[in-house]
């Protein structure tokens, strides 16, 4: 039944069900495929969930609707020892025209999705903002969202998710149609370390400028605990750090469904 291969894919195995399905069904662009699949070391159990899926999804009538899609770029920038490497996708983006073709993906039909999930506040997909709910936004990770507008067949699950995020799936070929890139400002404070002059280091830090002149006959320059020579006052030299908003890049990609 299809109630039963619903609940098998809401359960914990989306991931591999949908690796399959775009295996099987979706394009190879670095733009569609993430993972590299080994069909020997695939259950038949997932094959099979896979394509029920698959031709549900494709049997629906195109329906209006307005869905979107995100993904995570991770940006290798996270403060955790060992880190991660930078998405080779990171910053790029299909041109427009360009034809995608999807195996079974979820999506939300939630406009704030995009929002909350750059955030690190989306159950169910925020798996890398565990730590502390900094780590997308220290990370210097992107989110790409796929907007899906106009009609299109999806399957609509969100009874059956434990995630509220009115989840439906969708296959098929679609169209970039648009692209529009965002830097969002989250609610997030975290610390980003920057380079300032020690002129202005003294003055943040209330601290009052000695002018004197070295032993050498070099004018220098006492504040604090510091010491400059007067020409290199100026310079940005001085690492500080400061609280800020956490800032995540936002790939928007417009879609619009083909005839399949």
């Amino acid at each position: 039944m299809l109630k039963d291969t619903i609940t098998e894919y809401v359960d914990g195995g989306y991931i591999s069900i949908a690796e399959w399905s775009q295996y099987t069904h979706g394009g190879r662009s670095i733009f569609e495929y993430w993972h590299t699949c080994r069909p020997e070391r695939v259950p038949q159990k997932v094959k099979d969930t896979a394509e029920e899926l698959y031709e549900a999804v494709m049997s629906q009538d195109n329906v209006p609707c307005n869905l979107v899609r995100t993904e995570i770029n991770s940006g290798g920038l996270t403060y955790n020892e060992g880190g991660r490497g930078r998405s080779p996708r990171y910053g790029l983006a299909p041109a427009v025209g360009t034809i995608l073709k999807w195996g079974v993906k979820s999506t939300s039909a939630y406009d704030s999705w995009v929002y909350d999930v750059a955030r690190d506040d989306a159950p169910g997909i925020n798996f890398i903002g565990r730590r502390n709910g900094r780590l997308l936004v220290r990370d210097g990770a992107e989110v790409i969202a796929y907007h899906i507008d106009g009609a299109t067949r999806y399957l609509d699950i969100s009874a059956h998710s434990d995630w509220d995020q009115a989840e439906a799936l969708v296959a098929g070929s679609y169209e970039v149609i648009d692209i529009r890139r965002e830097v969002y400002t989250t609610d997030i404070p975290t610390y980003d370390f920057v380079k300032i002059t020690p002129r202005q280091y003294a003055l943040l830090h209330n601290e009052q400028l000695e002018p004197f002149v070295s032993k050498r006959g070099e004018d220098m320059v006492r504040f604090g605990t510091h010491t400059y020579p007067a020409s290199k006052m100026d310079d940005a030299t001085v690492s500080t750090d400061e609280m800020i908003m956490g800032t995540v890049p936002i790939i928007h990609i417009y879609l619009r469904e083909l005839d399949s």
